[in-house]
């Protein structure tokens, strides 16, 4: 009998005799279990925020013509009210429970920026214009905040909320800015107007200003998601400049490097977490997929999680990734209605059991490499 058909009785008998099948079929788990995320009565929900507790914020439609309103989610508690008017948004979430995004006083005033605990529901207004709009759209852990103000259209301003005061961030000479993203360390992602008219990418700090990260050629890119080394993804143009064919990207503060796509014209991301993972989108023709960009490869996140607990179809948009790996976007239910989701990573196999088969292998190498000598078939 051969060495490779002794080695592959002796593992098979290994396996059948101590249970090792069903561990052997789970070392390959999927990477993500998808939970669906519900509504207050209506057919769709967008997950925007989640925090390193899986903790998630986003909007749901309420059944009433084309009403939404904030909910705050998780896995044990399902969707629950956020207690705003209907209309209201919830977009990020810190891992204090802190929620901010847009709501109004009453049904007839103008939105304003808010945060509030998710404990104690209690609204704080951030950003307040009697004849304009504003919206929070990220939050750190030390509670500083982003977001922008429509307050004399067309022109758009974006604020920086620290120590109880909204500060104007500026812009980079055009008339509109919007703040989308703010890491721990204080740098804040978004797109600002140029004087030429251009739309730009900007990477800013309180202690440094606003950067320009230019583009992939063209002459459009936003900039919607920062880690905290400074870290920009986002979505820009190529040199033709083609609506519809823009490039996700990833600047590192020095390049800004395409992400690619899924295999269709379009691509953008949405946010990077301290490891460097990437969530966003990527569409073609007849599809919009979710993406998962690691180690230079864009992976569709339809492919690596299991889907079988809910009604997806597919999913769409990737829009938030935690440090712990939480994502959370949409997808298309079989129905054809958009659903929330949100990705929880799977648990990797017990230490003790790769231990144990990784000892197997060991052995079993081991004495192949010894009969290799003694058979004169090459030296390792």
């Amino acid at each position: 009998m051969c060495l490779r058909f002794k080695l592959k009785v002796t593992l098979l008998a290994f396996a059948a005799a101590s249970g090792w099948n069903a561990c052997l079929a789970n070392l390959a788990p999927p990477r993500y279990i998808a939970y669906e995320i519900g509504t207050f009565g209506g057919p769709n929900s967008r997950a925007i925020g989640v925090n390193d507790h899986g903790m998630v914020v986003g909007i749901a439609d309420t059944g009433r013509d084309l009403e939404f309103n904030a909910f705050v989610y998780t896995v044990q508690d399902g969707v629950r009210s956020l207690g705003l008017l209907p209309g209201s948004s919830a977009i990020a979430v810190n891992n204090a429970g802190r929620i901010v995004g847009a709501t109004a006083a009453t049904p007839s005033t103008f939105e304003f920026a808010y945060a509030m605990d998710e404990a104690t529901r209690l609204v704080q207004p951030l950003w307040f214009f009697p004849n304009g709009t504003s919206q929070a759209n990220g939050i750190n852990e030390a509670g500083h905040v982003v977001g922008d103000t429509l307050g004399n259209f067309p022109a758009i301003q974006s604020f920086y909320y620290r120590d109880g005061v909204a500060r104007d961030i500026g812009g980079l000479g055009g008339i509109a800015t919007r703040a989308f993203a703010l890491s721990n360390t204080g740098w804040v992602a978004g797109m600002s107007e140029t004087v030429s008219g251009a739309t730009r990418a900007f990477l800013y700090s309180e202690a440094f200003g606003m950067r320009d990260l230019g583009t992939l050629g063209g002459n459009y890119s936003a900039g919607r998601g920062v880690n905290d080394l400074g870290h920009v993804v986002g979505m820009a143009s190529l040199a033709d400049d083609v609506i519809g064919q823009e490039r996700a990207f990833m600047h590192d503060g020095e390049t800004m490097i395409s992400l690619g796509t899924l295999g269709g014209p379009f691509s953008a991301a949405f946010d990077i977490n301290n490891d460097g993972l990437v969530v966003g989108t990527s569409a073609g023709p007849s599809y919009l997929r979710a993406f998962l960009h690691e180690d230079g490869v864009m992976l569709d996140l339809s492919l690596l999680a299991d889907l079988s607990g809910t009604n997806f179809a597919s999913l769409s948009i990737a829009r938030d990734i935690s440090e712990t790996g939480y994502i959370v976007g949409e997808g298309t239910l079989t129905t054809g209605a958009t659903r929330g989701f949100l990705l929880v990573p799977t648990a990797i196999p017990e230490p003790g059991n790769i231990a144990v088969l990784g000892g197997v292998f060991a052995a079993l190498w081991t004495a192949s490499r010894r009969r290799r000598r003694l058979f004169g078939h090459g030296e390792a």
